[in-house]
């Protein structure tokens, strides 16, 4: 019987480390190959077709050129500590190429640039969002780190949960392919995820139990936690723009990619739909989209 030594997430990520080298200290870089990749070989209804291909090449020039002012880097930090401008930015949220390299491109000198000139067009991006940790991203001590020292913030109850359970606690966040209803979940299940892992790591049974039980525990309750918050966006929670974004998840993972591409070469015959994709719909659009696929499914049965 073959025994597995390392969890499936350690190994994914040791992978990702090997593969990319330093591009992998972006912990979205993995996932954003495999939607080049999906962009090239299926250009359907959920795929953001060239553009998303487009975008992908251009983040990995943007993360090259970049290498030639790594060196101003300690100097960026330190500037961005002082203006309270260094959080990480959400490259998903780029519009366009041209963005996505000049954010790629310009990582370590974009606080420079931000004190220089304000916000500048293309380098002052989205902020990230993420399940583990509430508000925005910044470097644990950027004075240690001008100087080679790296000190990590202290641990959220979420990442102390994780690392008990020998999960990446970067797969606690929202991955869809609709980086703006990402950001709105994470912000969201944050605080609420926080309290009920600082509740489980108390808890007799999880620190007492092997990894395998400590996993069980940790994603019965994420499954319960994010079904809660997915069904808070899905009727708006307070947001009009959570119910869109809601919308578009639903029909991006309607049917499956064959009947999906169906149902919008009916749209562009039938109503003269010219979007890229779900992401430029209405919701009169995506409410024909979904159910067209419906109609599919019961044609096709």
């Amino acid at each position: 019987m073959k025994v597995r030594v390392f969890p499936d997430e350690l190994v994914l990520e040791l992978g990702t480390q090997a593969a990319v080298g330093q591009a992998a200290r972006d912990l979205q870089f993995g996932n954003d190959i495999v939607a080049v990749a999906d962009s090239l070989f299926n250009f359907g209804a959920d795929s953001g077709g060239y553009g998303e291909l487009s975008k992908g090449a251009a983040k990995a020039f943007g993360n090259y050129t970049a290498g030639f002012t790594r060196p101003l880097d300690a100097v960026n930090k330190l500037v961005g500590y002082i203006d309270g401008s260094d959080a990480a930015r959400d490259l998903r949220q780029t519009e366009g190429a041209a963005d996505t390299f000049t954010q790629s491109s310009t990582r370590y000198v974009d606080n420079i640039f931000e004190a220089m000139f304000d916000r500048v067009e293309g380098v002052t991006g989205e902020e990230l969002r993420v399940a583990t940790r509430e508000g925005s991203l910044y470097d644990g001590n950027i004075l240690s780190r001008v100087f080679g020292v790296t000190v990590r913030p202290t641990r959220t109850a979420t990442e102390q949960a994780y690392s008990m359970a020998n999960m990446a606690d970067w797969t606690a966040s929202e991955r869809s392919n609709i980086p703006q209803y990402d950001k709105i979940f994470n912000t969201i299940i944050a605080p609420r995820l926080n309290e009920e892992m600082d509740k489980l790591i108390r808890d007799e049974r999880y620190k007492e139990g092997d990894t395998d039980t400590r996993k069980i525990m940790l994603e019965e309750r994420l499954r319960r936690i994010k079904g809660d918050v997915r069904e808070y966006m899905k009727v708006g929670g307070g947001d009009s723009e959570s119910f869109i974004l809601s919308m578009r998840r639903k029909a991006n993972r309607a049917g499956n990619k064959e009947k999906r591409r169906m149902a919008m070469d009916a749209m562009r015959e039938n109503f003269g739909y010219e979007g890229e994709g779900i992401k430029d719909m209405s919701v009169r659009e995506m409410m024909y989209f979904m159910n067209y696929i419906d109609y599919l499914e019961v044609k096709l049965q």
